[in-house]
């Protein structure tokens, strides 16, 4: 097959078979088969997903070798499987240059961590790549290249590349709750079968499969969680009440709500 005479439809096909057949990244079968691939006609656009769904730029896959494609398609479907715009929006809203670094760091040293002999794919020109970053998530990352910035003046980190693809926040943020909540179940469930598999083949792959059993069995941070109780729940929360009319008006003839504040007077913690 000459695969110079392939639409970029085709190679995205050919590349997610080659990948969900290789014994490196099996584990990414189901990731890979969730949500919808497309590509679009437009010569500026490289390639970005919303958190289940990915599109790419005509051109811009026509531009890569197989080996470099394969490395997009697990790129983007490595966002996917880290939930990244589902989960990192805060960092986004503080600065949306720095999340987008942060989250590529990390996933790119995961790709190189399961091939990292560039045997199935190499990583395009452009993208972000700092051994430094081993073993962090994408919020360690985050801090550290905001800290950069603050003290250079610059980018930090990475200069000014942004990596080689996008990231569609925009649509990732207009999804409502039960949205959110069913793409989380696709994708959870997504790992899962690709789990599944590596299991039937009896092959453990790259060694570095753990990454992806920590986000089916996270670890909760207790505190972290009595934190956010506490603040959601909790707090002095003002609010409004007509069953007692404001004093402050009565005389005018004027019915407004009395402001009333509901909290808890004392919290006490024992440690069991």
């Amino acid at each position: 097959m000459d695969v110079s005479k392939l639409t970029a439809e085709q190679r995205l096909h050919r590349t997610h078979v080659a990948l969900m057949a290789h014994k490196k990244f099996i584990l990414m079968s189901g990731v890979l088969v969730s949500g919808d691939v497309d590509v679009i006609d437009s010569p500026t656009k490289t390639a970005y997903t919303d958190g289940l769904n990915v599109k790419y730029g005509r051109e811009f896959v026509s531009k890569l070798s197989d080996k470099e494609l394969a490395f997009v398609v697990l790129h983007e479907n490595w966002h996917k499987a880290y939930k990244h715009l589902l989960i990192w929006k805060d960092l986004h809203d503080i600065n949306a240059k720095v999340a987008n670094m942060a989250m590529d760091y990390v996933i790119n040293l995961q790709i190189k961590k399961y091939d990292p002999h560039g045997e199935i794919c190499v990583m395009p020109e452009g993208g972000l790549m700092d051994e430094r970053f081993e073993g962090m998530d994408t919020k360690q990352v985050f801090d550290i290249l905001m800290k950069e910035k603050e003290e250079s003046g610059e980018g930090g980190g990475g200069g000014d590349e942004e990596g080689f693809d996008e990231h569609d926040w925009d649509e990732a943020k207009s999804w409502d709750k039960d949205k959110i909540k069913e793409v989380e179940r696709k994708i959870d469930q997504a790992l899962r079968q690709g789990e599944v598999l590596l299991k039937k083949k009896g092959d453990a792959g790259s060694g570095g499969d753990r990454a992806f059993g920590e986000l089916l069995n996270p670890k909760i941070d207790p505190y972290e969680l009595l934190r956010e109780y506490m603040v959601s729940t909790c707090s002095n929360r003002s609010d409004s009440s007509w069953r007692r009319p404001s004093r402050r008006f009565i005389s005018q003839d004027i019915y407004m709500p009395t402001q009333i504040a509901e909290a808890l007077e004392d919290i006490v913690i024992a440690i069991d």
